[in-house]
């Protein structure tokens, strides 16, 4: 009890410190008691899961753009080939994605971005486009 109270407060300090607490130890202890209870195998199991995969969840969603194509950062990571994007580009701090079967990714940047650089990516996405398409 006073390691769930100790590990709780942790995580509160840490909340206001500004940092993202994770909670895999807790995670991962509270698995390991559950797997000493008798018919607890499968819950400790779903603990165990969760301790495992929790940092992965808990990535921020960022879009990355090179030339073999487009990663989106979630869990699973997304692949996307040039050949699957109609249009890409970044206006009013925002980068949309436009792909051939009509959905659509609009994210918010978060730092401005500056109009030659704003061009710059503009550009580039447009010939890898225009490339993957001929």
């Amino acid at each position: 009890m006073t390691s769930s109270v100790s590990w709780w407060i942790f995580c509160i300090f840490q909340r206001k410190r500004g940092s993202m607490p994770y909670y895999r130890l807790g995670l991962l202890f509270a698995s390991w008691g559950w797997f000493l209870q008798p018919n607890g195998l499968i819950i400790a199991g779903i603990f165990l899961i969760a301790a495992l995969f929790e940092r992965q969840v808990k990535f921020p969603y960022e879009i990355a753009v090179d030339p073999a194509g487009i990663v989106i950062n979630t869990f699973p990571k997304k692949h996307i080939p040039w050949g699957a994007i109609q249009n890409l580009m970044i206006k009013d701090d925002y980068i949309t994605i436009d792909f051939k079967n009509n959905s659509l990714i609009q994210k918010q940047i978060n730092e401005p971005v500056s109009e030659a650089i704003t061009l710059e990516f503009n550009s580039f996405c447009k010939e890898q486009i225009q490339a993957n398409n001929q």
